[in-house]
């Protein structure tokens, strides 16, 4: 029968799928998975992974590296992040007091964490670097044609206002 997927087509698709991952990925996913169901924590493998920038300015890379982790979401007081090991009691409530406020935890691979994490900071370098020589202007038009007045100018100028 065309177009109808059969059990055994459906097996081999997965195992084709499963064969794409690196070996090393492979294993990493499949340990992620097997702590989130050890330790009864949710399991997200970041296939579709979106980063949330104002959410990670927030938040240090560096913690994000030294705990292994990625924040997916804020309700204010509740920051929903995924971790590689949150078995690491100490870990997690060291960085529970770091970000001053509970986590609600999903585990994630490793090697996905770590390679988000990597994409993300060298993304902000390249925004910090390219944003770096900005200012801001302000043009002010006089009766001889247009005078520009720089922010530091501006705000250096101690002059009164009078209204």
């Amino acid at each position: 029968m065309t177009g109808t997927m059969t059990d055994r087509n459906l097996d081999q698709t997965l195992v084709m799928l499963d064969e794409a991952i690196d070996p090393d990925e492979r294993g990493d996913l499949r340990e992620a998975e097997a702590l989130a169901a050890r330790i009864g924590l949710p399991f997200d493998p970041l296939d579709e992974f979106h980063v949330d920038v104002d959410l990670f300015r927030t938040i240090p890379i560096e913690t994000m590296i030294r705990y292994e982790f990625l924040p997916m979401a804020s309700d204010g007081e509740v920051l929903k992040v995924v971790m590689a090991d949150p078995s690491d009691v100490v870990g997690l409530n060291e960085l529970e007091l770091a970000l001053a406020r509970p986590l609600d935890v999903t585990v994630s691979p490793r090697k996905r964490i770590a390679d988000i994490i990597e994409k993300s900071e060298s993304t902000q370098r390249v925004l910090d670097e390219a944003t770096e020589g900005f200012s801001m202007q302000i043009v002010q038009e006089d009766q001889d044609g247009e005078g520009v007045l720089s922010i530091d100018r501006i705000t250096a100028d101690q002059s009164p206002i009078i209204r």
